[in-house]
């Protein structure tokens, strides 16, 4: 978001790179080198994200590998292996860089050599990513589903569908996080081969859907996620939170309940 906010849209505004020389200037292929390696990471935290909330879901004693500490670890590794890795592909690899060029209004190849970073780094990590990605969050709706199944026997009509209501956000969640990053990168290949080329404007669709992958953890979040949208209200707007009831399990079905008294985060 930074380099689309530092450098991209002023790009665009003037019409010209922001250095002189263009693409053979060194600070011109550097800003496309970042924006390369935040992508590779991001597909990277992707997965570990995924993986996290397999985990948190489906075996809840297993959380200790995702720690605090072990987390911080991860995420440290993950930027390292995404710009080592971007390194790699633009300054080692023959061809080809990426660069955020102002007449497509998006990222792109402005060499047109056979694109070895492409077919042996770019494409196998995208579509690998993403097919790690989908099937840990299918993964997670399946056994959510199924495990809701088997309690809703027992649960009142209302209760049942809450569980369906709840089935749906998931799936919504999930698709909307990992789709926009999806669609980003299968875009950009398919409407290159369509249109012979990368530097149309038509690509413009792609920033969007940039942006939209940057921002959706946080929409979802606030969307749909009680805890986080009463404490956002709270801290913008002033509003006094007030706890819901707490319950503990008293049986596999059953759960009693105490009202706490009214709290102010």
């Amino acid at each position: 978001m930074a380099l689309y906010f530092v450098y991209m849209g002023p790009s665009c505004i003037l019409q010209d790179f922001l250095f002189p020389g263009g693409k053979q200037n060194f600070w011109t292929g550097f800003v496309g080198y970042l924006f390369h390696g935040q992508w590779l990471q991001d597909l990277f935290i992707q997965d570990v994200t995924s993986f996290n909330r397999l985990i948190t879901i489906m075996y809840p004693k297993a959380t200790l590998f995702f720690s605090r500490k072990n987390t911080i670890k991860l995420a440290v590794g993950v930027y390292i292996a995404g710009f080592f890795i971007a390194w790699v592909a633009n300054y080692w690899m023959p061809c080809c860089n990426f660069y955020l060029y102002y007449k497509s209004y998006s990222y792109t190849f402005l060499d047109y050599e056979d694109n070895v970073a492409n077919y042996f780094i770019d494409t196998p990590i995208n579509v690998v990513c993403s097919i790690l990605a989908v099937v840990n969050y299918a993964t997670i709706y399946s056994y959510v589903r199924i495990s809701n199944k088997k309690v809703t026997k027992v649960m009142e009509i209302s209760v049942q569908h809450a569980r369906k209501s709840q089935e749906l956000r998931y799936a919504f969640q999930f698709a909307f996080c990992t789709g926009c990053c999806v669609v980003t990168w299968i875009s950009f290949r398919v409407m290159s081969l369509a249109m012979g080329g990368t530097n149309s404007p038509i690509f413009f669709s792609l920033t969007i859907l940039q942006i939209l992958h940057s921002s959706a953890n946080s929409l979802v979040f606030l969307i749909f996620n009680k805890d986080v949208r009463q404490q956002f209200k709270h801290h913008i707007f002033g509003q006094v939170q007030i706890k819901q009831p707490m319950c503990r399990s008293v049986s596999s079905y059953t759960r009693e309940c105490t009202r706490p008294t009214k709290s102010i985060l």
